[in-house]
């Protein structure tokens, strides 16, 4: 790429990335300042974020967090997906498209790269273990290639929309109708099911020991 499309590139690769490590960082120390904790172990905490917003299995003082919140997630790919849209146009080549997602994945898989060694030095002053590197790549790879992939799509779909044939755009939107339905049926079930269920999400939410304890855990489950 000329040079205005090699700072796409790089804007790509990194700017998500850093934006979510200067967040992650605001918001961890202030925690930690907070309640009246040391800053001990905090890079630590920050770069197990980055691998817990990707879905990356951790484990914390010997217990398993396999089950992560997905609204981060989600938003991490929104994120993506606007930046390679913006990057791309209807009229541009497939190569520098591909060139788009490549940046994309590349940019986050860096930054996996040195918060799995950040882990695994602060490992040794706070209870965090070094997750599976091959997990964690992994998780990270096809979080943002999708994301990428959704992104590019959306911003050329002009273009290719029109060598879609028309019965696979005709069977896509039923598909779509009929997951809106699978999820919302869920998110009801689910509702009810909590409010059949409230005595004991009270005694959960009380484990958070004060109201701000409560509200961290409520954040944290939805």
């Amino acid at each position: 790429p000329n040079a205005d499309g090699f700072r796409a590139l790089l804007a790509v690769a990194f700017r998500p990335a850093g934006v979510t490590i200067v967040l992650l960082s605001a918001l961890i120390d202030a925690t930690l300042v907070a309640a009246n904790s040391d800053l001990t172990g905090t890079f630590g905490a920050i770069a197990a974020s980055w691998l817990a917003i990707h879905q990356v299995p951790l484990a914390v003082d010997g217990t398993s967090l396999g089950v992560l919140p997905l609204i981060p997630t989600a938003g991490m790919m929104w994120v993506v997906a606007r930046g390679c849209a913006a990057a791309v146009h209807p009229a541009s080549s497939r190569r520098y498209a591909l060139q788009v997602i490549g940046a994309a994945v590349a940019g986050p898989l860096v930054v996996t790269a040195i918060a799995l060694a950040v882990i695994a030095d602060a490992s040794a002053v706070i209870p965090l273990s070094s997750p599976n590197a091959l997990a964690a790549f992994g998780w990270v790879l096809v979080v943002h290639l999708l994301a990428a992939g959704i992104g590019v799509t959306v911003a050329m779909w002009p273009t290719l929309g029109a060598q879609v044939p028309s019965w696979v755009r005709d069977a896509v939107r039923p598909g779509l109708r009929a997951l809106a339905a699978i999820v919302g049926a869920g998110a009801v079930l689910v509702t009810i099911s909590l409010l059949l269920e409230w005595s004991t999400v009270g005694s959960l939410l009380e484990r958070g020991d004060g109201v701000v304890g409560a509200l961290g855990l409520t954040i944290l489950s939805v």
